[in-house]
């Protein structure tokens, strides 16, 4: 089974500190939970809680527990690096099809992340359900992947730098999208889901690009009633995509309307030039089928016996038969008048 193509998104991201990242400030958007950073700072995304179905936390086997506290993990994953510049975990964003049932959720979550675990890593999966912008639910995941394996109860000291071919190089994002593109089908697949996804992107299926990514800050300040220059821009962006939906919806239209006019302008142009091509033998025969088939039936009248012998006797007669005096006996209404439609 091929499987309906439908929504696919993914997007692969490094948590890094020279553009403001923190390891404790996305696990905190990802859970929509409170984490403090090691320096004593807060963040607080509960307001999202609402959107939030569930936190997995996958981790090869022997990790110690302390791998499964979000707080306890991505703190001790910041403090292994030394480095202003330092990359503090890895990011995931993927969709999940509209087509798939809400129970089978964590389960593809799993199976999207195993192979990562496979190799070391250590993975936290947030399960987000929103209001996408075409009113239906917008199911996805969060997913932040260590950098580093654990050794014993610790970090190793070492990054686990040959993990970044699986996403960075010659072809190599590419090549994890279609990976994670495969996997989403096989799940589907296995399941008799009718989904395929699609790794292409949106220029290679002759489709919009798709909207302006902005930082998350942008959407709570939103929620707060205050609407920044970046939010400003994606709402114009949305409208002009809407504009030129509807361009494209009275388009199609107007193309709809001249293949229907095309369609009946070479319907009368074949009746006529098929009639034209015609012999005048042909065309006159078939204008007289035309004129039988219109006339009206021919009226018929049954002559009763008594007027047939009338009318045989005025024949051997010399003198004219006077209206009024019908010698079978019969009035001149009932005789002559049908003598007069026999005689017509």
């Amino acid at each position: 089974m091929a499987g309906r193509a439908g929504f696919f998104r993914v997007q692969f991201g490094i948590v890094q500190r020279t553009r403001g990242g923190s390891a404790i400030r996305r696990a905190a958007y990802q859970g929509c939970c409170r984490l403090r950073a090691a320096n004593g700072q807060t963040f607080d995304y509960s307001v999202k809680v609402e959107e939030h179905v569930q936190t997995i936390i996958l981790a090869p086997p022997g990790c110690p527990p302390w791998v499964q506290d979000p707080q306890l993990l991505w703190a001790r994953a910041a403090a292994a690096e030394r480095r202003a510049d330092a990359q503090e975990a890895r990011t995931i964003d993927v969709s999940i099809p509209r087509e798939l049932p809400a129970q089978h959720y964590a389960d593809f979550a799993r199976a999207l992340v195993a192979p990562f675990v496979a190799l070391g890593m250590i993975a936290q999966i947030d399960i987000h359900v929103t209001r996408a912008s075409d009113g239906r639910l917008n199911p996805h995941i969060h997913i932040m992947l260590t950098l580093r394996e654990v050794v014993g109860c610790e970090f190793s000291a070492k990054k686990a730098r040959e993990w970044n071919r699986l996403f960075f190089g010659d072809g190599q994002a590419q090549a994890a999208r279609a990976k994670m593109a495969d996997a989403q089908t096989a799940y589907c697949r296995s399941r008799n889901i009718d989904f395929c996804a699609d790794p292409r992107s949106n220029r290679d299926r002759h489709l919009p690009p798709p909207l302006p990514t902005i930082p998350h800050w942008n959407f709570l300040a939103s929620r707060a009633g205050r609407r920044t220059k970046w939010m400003k821009q994606l709402d114009a962006d949305k409208e002009l995509r809407a504009n030129i939906s509807n361009l494209e919806a009275e388009l199609r239209a107007i193309e709809a309307q001249i293949a229907r006019e095309v369609a009946w302008q070479d319907f009368v142009t074949a009746r006529v030039l098929g009639f034209s091509e015609r012999s005048p033998e042909r065309r006159l025969s078939e204008g007289s089928r035309r004129r039988n088939r219109t006339a009206p039936p021919a009226v018929s009248c049954k002559i009763p016996q008594f007027c047939l012998d009338h009318v045989s006797e005025l024949s051997q007669q010399s003198t004219p038969h006077v209206a009024g005096s019908a010698p079978c006996g019969q009035d001149a209404d009932g005789c002559c008048g049908s003598m007069q439609l026999l005689t017509k």
